[in-house]
């Protein structure tokens, strides 16, 4: 099977960045609804930091991605993108 090629993402990975988000926002909310028993909270919570720390890596390899893109030499002198000012 051939592998995508490195300026593309592949979908799962988008697939399952969009999915942790999305349980994310949704976990946040029931918790902040504040109707989970304490045991509950804390599986929610713990659930919450896993999902966190998938959405943060994903986010990660999407930078390094940016900086190989922007100076395929020297990633790592790469300028971060700024947004234009109004």
């Amino acid at each position: 099977m051939a592998k995508p090629p490195a300026s593309e993402t592949p979908p799962d990975q988008i697939e399952r960045f969009e999915h942790s988000l999305n349980e994310l926002e949704q976990l946040v909310g029931r918790m902040e609804d504040g109707e989970l028993s304490l045991d509950e909270s804390l599986q929610s919570f713990e659930r919450g930091v896993a999902l966190y720390r998938d959405c943060e890596s994903a986010l990660k390899q999407a930078q390094l991605r940016v900086s190989k893109l922007l100076d395929p030499e020297d990633p790592d002198s790469a300028e971060p993108l700024e947004p234009e000012s109004p």
